[in-house]
């Protein structure tokens, strides 16, 4: 390599592939890229350069580029059925190498944000959670998005089946999440989250909820059926962080729901 010493380092990139590792560095006060350089080494040297402190703040940060919490806490919009989709690149560095593997496995903050919209992200999930869940204070950004029942398509979306199965997956780590987004198009898939969410106990480090009830009820007797049921306590009360609350379509106990004071951002809209 050419040596570095006497040019002001201003950017480093490598690629490991089976063969190489690929660098390019760009140096010099004129920003004239030195020529790339294709490094043969053993396979058991290459993942050595780097010490574990610095892959690890490179995995974090690298996880970091696509939070989909930079512009706001809500991620579901009313008017929109898409959302910030969570990062990726945890599950790249994590498919470079084995030493890469085994160190990113071991940052709870990589698996935090679950985003539940397929049946194939209930293994995901359960894999993030079990990373995760090995620090004691780690903390979930949870999503789940269901379907209504007629447009449901089995292996493909969630509904009435597979809600239940979601929410037995999470309830568990209810203590430890940070933020839920729930949007159900289904009265069926509704009774669920009102059962779990009346029954799960505090969340004590919950910051943001957001419930949205989407559903074309087509006749007032479906209207009448999906929402004549009295609104249920949920989290016991017992949220003492939360500060953003978006309600669609979704009503509460507004006078038995203490915690709906001192939010910093309250969304309220199609209350039956």
């Amino acid at each position: 390599l050419s040596p570095l010493s006497t040019f002001p380092l201003r950017l480093l990139s490598f690629t490991p592939t089976s063969t190489t590792i690929h660098t390019t560095f760009l140096v010099g006060t004129d920003n004239a890229p030195l020529p790339s350089h294709d490094i043969y080494v053993p396979f058991s040297q290459r993942d050595t350069f780097l010490p574990v402190e610095l892959l690890t703040r490179i995995f974090t940060l690298g996880a970091g580029f696509d939070y989909p919490y930079d512009e706001s806490p809500f991620l579901l919009k009313p008017n929109q059925d898409s959302y910030p989709p969570p990062s990726s690149f945890q599950l790249l560095v994590s498919h470079i190498c084995q030493r890469w593997r085994h160190i990113a496995l071991r940052i709870p903050s990589l698996w935090m944000i679950l985003h539940l919209r397929e049946p194939v992200h209930i293994a995901r999930t359960r894999a993030y959670i079990e990373r995760c869940s090995a620090s004691s204070n780690y903390l979930l950004d949870i999503l789940v998005d269901t379907v209504a029942a007629e447009d449901h398509i089995p292996g493909v979306t969630l509904c009435r089946e597979e809600i239940v199965e979601v929410f037995e997956l999470i309830i568990p780590h209810v203590k430890h999440w940070r933020s839920f987004h729930l949007k159900i198009r289904d009265n069926e898939c509704k009774l669920q989250a009102r059962h779990y969410l009346s029954t799960c106990g505090p969340a004590p480090s919950l910051e943001t909820l957001q419930l949205y009830h989407f559903e074309d009820y087509g006749t007032a007797q479906n209207l009448w059926l999906a929402t004549y049921r009295p609104p249920v306590v949920c989290f016991s009360n017992s949220v003492p962080k939360l500060r953003n609350v978006s309600l669609i379509g979704v009503n509460l106990p507004w006078l038995k729901s203490p915690y709906l004071t001192n939010l910093h951002k309250l969304e309220l809209a199609l209350h039956p």
